[in-house]
């Protein structure tokens, strides 16, 4: 199911992003309208997703192996977590 949703596989979720809502309310277009929340908010959520395996990831290969990310590898979860902040999908909390 997050496969399909993540690489738009079901005509559904492919409609909310292209389609114009018209006057009867569906979804149809003959010609294609980009909806950039619709598309913003699910690139965020399956890039949140897979910061998250990334995680669980990192945490099930210190448990069982002892493995420590490099500064190379922080760094990069760090960079894709400040992106998710500056667009607003993640808040920092206020000290």
């Amino acid at each position: 199911m997050l496969s399909a949703f993540a690489h738009l596989s079901d005509q559904r979720i492919l409609d909310t992003l292209i389609g114009y809502n018209t006057s009867w309310g569906d979804f149809a277009s003959t010609v294609p309208q980009y909806q950039k929340i619709n598309g913003s908010t699910m690139y965020a959520l399956h890039t949140m997703l897979v910061l998250g395996l990334v995680d669980e990831l990192r945490t099930l290969y210190d448990d069982m192996y002892g493995y420590k990310c490099s500064q190379r590898e922080v760094d990069a979860v760090d960079n894709v977590f400040s992106i998710l902040v500056k667009h607003g999908i993640f808040k920092t909390p206020k000290h």
